[in-house]
C-alpha cells in the first residue's frame, strides 16, 4: 500500500474486532438504560450495526490475493506462448539476415526471457513491424502467414493477460485501503463505546466493567488470567472521558 493509505488503528485480527463489535453491541442493549442519556438511541444502533456489517461483509484479503494469483498464473502462462512464438520468429529472422546484422536489429532484443513483461510485450511488438517490412525475405525461410498469426495471437493474448493481472493488483491494494478504513470506523466506535462503559461502571469491581474493557487479544488460546487492557485504544470524544493513564502512545501497528 502507499504511504497515503490509512494505517489500523487496532491491534487484534479482523475477526476478532467483527466479533468483540458484535458482543459490545448485545451488552450496549443489555444495559440501555445507562447507555441512551449519552446518546445511544436507534440511530446511533443502527449507524453502528450498518458499520460492522459493511466490515463484515468486504472481501477478504484471501479472496483478493487468491485473485490476484490467478490472474498471474494466467499472465505467466500467456507469457510462455508468447516467448515460443517469438523465439521461432526471432530463428528464421537470425537464419534470413545471418550476413545482415543491421536487419535484426530491428527485430528488437533476442534475449527476451531476461525481459520485464512490458518489455517483452515491446519487443514483441517491434518484431511483428520488421516482419511486416521484411516480409518478402523472410517468407522463404518460413514466415508463412500460419506464423504470423500464432504470433499475433499470442501477442494479444499476453496483453489482455497482462492488464487483468494487474487490475487484480490494483484493486487487491484498493480493496486492502478499504477494509482498513472500514475496520478502523468500527473500531472507532468500539472503543468510544468501551470508554462510556468503563465511565458508566467507573468501580473495577463492578460486575459490568470488565464487559468494556478491551483487550490485546480475544483469541481462545490466550491465558484469560494473563490477558491484559489493548494498550492503543483509541481516545474517546472529550465528552466520553479521558484517556487512561496506562494508554500507551505507541503508533498502531501496519499490516
Amino acid at each position: 500500500m502507499s504511504e497515503n493509505n490509512e494505517l489500523r488503528r487496532y491491534s487484534f485480527s479482523d475477526a476478532e474486532l467483527k466479533q468483540v463489535a458484535t458482543t459490545q453491541i448485545a451488552l450496549i442493549l443489555r444495559d440501555i438504560t445507562d447507555f441512551s442519556p449519552f446518546g445511544f438511541d436507534a440511530v446511533a444502533q443502527t449507524d453502528y450495526q450498518n458499520k460492522l456489517d459493511y466490515f463484515y461483509n468486504y472481501p477478504s484479503d484471501d479472496l483478493l490475493e487468491s485473485e490476484k494469483m490467478i490472474h498471474t498464473k494466467a499472465k505467466n502462462d500467456a507469457r510462455d506462448v508468447l516467448e515460443q512464438k517469438l523465439r521461432i520468429a526471432f530463428y528464421i529472422a537470425q537464419t534470413t539476415f545471418a550476413k545482415k546484422p543491421a536487419y535484426l536489429r530491428a527485430f528488437g532484443n533476442a534475449d527476451i526471457s531476461r525481459q520485464g513483461d512490458f518489455d517483452l510485450m515491446q519487443t514483441a511488438i517491434n518484431a511483428r513491424q520488421a516482419i511486416d517490412k521484411y516480409l518478402s525475405e523472410l517468407r522463404p525461410f518460413g514466415m508463412v502467414q500460419d506464423k504470423i498469426d500464432a504470433l499475433d495471437d499470442a501477442l494479444e493474448d499476453f496483453s489482455k493477460a497482462y492488464q487483468k493481472q494487474q487490475e487484480a493488483i490494483h484493486q487487491r491494494d484498493i480493496s486492502v485501503s478499504e477494509r482498513v478504513a472500514a475496520g478502523n470506523e468500527v473500531y472507532d466506535l468500539l472503543a468510544r463505546y468501551a470508554k462510556l462503559g468503563q465511565l458508566l461502571y467507573m468501580e473495577k469491581t463492578h460486575p459490568k466493567h470488565n464487559d468494556y474493557v478491551i483487550y490485546d487479544s480475544y483469541s481462545p488460546s490466550a491465558d484469560a488470567n494473563t490477558t491484559t487492557p489493548a494498550d492503543n485504544v483509541a481516545p474517546p470524544p472529550a465528552n466520553i472521558g479521558s484517556p487512561s493513564r496506562n494508554q500507551s502512545t505507541t503508533p498502531p501497528p501496519n499490516m
